[in-house]
């Protein structure tokens, strides 16, 4: 019970802090990328060569990052604020729209009106 606690409060404080995490994961990860290198230097190939198969070997970067983050187990609280203010946003549009449509709707129906009356016979009313 406690480690899962624990764990949960772990998962808290990386999501707050990720901002300042990100920067050492790739430090981490490049590293480990110079080590598969420089293990690999030796096989008398060019460094650009050396440097594929090293990428190769890791599994590529950006798959290696989405892995570590899946792992980390917060990529649900990522993509839930992703949607929230995507939802937001979308919000705000279709709202800004509906009134712009009563807006102007607002303003057809009385002029249509108008233009349909005789103007003397509206004066002869009032």
């Amino acid at each position: 019970m406690l480690t899962s606690i624990r764990a949960l409060v772990w998962r808290v404080m990386h999501f707050a802090r990720r901002s300042r995490s990100e920067p050492s994961f790739d430090r981490e990860l490049e590293f480990h990328l110079q080590m598969e290198i420089e293990e690999n230097l030796g096989q008398g190939t060019s460094r650009e060569e050396t440097r594929r198969q090293a990428l190769v070997a890791l599994g590529g970067l950006e798959q290696t990052r989405e892995a570590c983050r899946q792992a980390c187990g917060i990529r649900w609280a990522t993509e839930f604020w992703q949607d929230l203010r995507y939802g937001s946003r979308m919000i705000l549009v279709v709202c800004t729209s509906l009134l712009t449509m009563v807006a102007l709707m607002a303003c057809y129906v009385p002029a249509r009106r108008a233009a349909h009356l005789d103007p003397i016979k509206a004066l002869r009313c009032e």
